[in-house]
């Protein structure tokens, strides 16, 4: 019998194919997913793809976080490409069911993000991390 070969090529154009870049080092996830979690507490997380463009476009948003794991990783595309045209800092991490976890659910989540803080409760923290992800983005 004839063995079914899957090519790794996909009809894409190659303007739309992007790579998990920036990916957050270990230590960066540790601390980004610590601070998910208290943002939960605050009510400032967001899940979801379509949820964080909807945020994205109501300049509501202080960074994204997207799963690298991602298949297929096109599917975060337009969030990437709305992050840049806003200047809006986002990190890739490892894993989905990572950022699930972090985010308080027991599913995979594919992208995250932190909304304006507007009572000023975690700004500080806000802005570290915002910085982090700045100088990765940038450096």
């Amino acid at each position: 019998p004839k063995e079914k070969t899957i090519s790794a090529t996909r009809d894409i154009a190659p303007s739309t194919l992007i790579s998990a870049s920036p990916l957050a080092s270990p230590a960066l996830t540790s601390k980004l997913f610590d601070f998910l979690q208290k943002a939960l507490l605050f009510k400032l997380l967001r899940k979801g793809l379509n949820e964080t463009l909807k945020l994205l476009q109501k300049d509501a948003v202080e960074f994204v976080l997207l799963a690298g794991d991602t298949d297929p990783l096109e599917l975060l595309a337009s969030v990437v490409q709305v992050c840049e045209e806003k200047g809006v800092p986002y990190v890739f991490v490892p894993q989905s069911a990572g950022l699930g976890r972090a985010s308080g659910v027991k599913r995979p989540v594919i992208c995250a993000c932190v909304v304006v803080d507007e009572k000023q409760a975690v700004q500080a923290q806000i802005g570290f991390i915002k910085d982090e992800l700045e100088a990765l983005l940038y450096f």
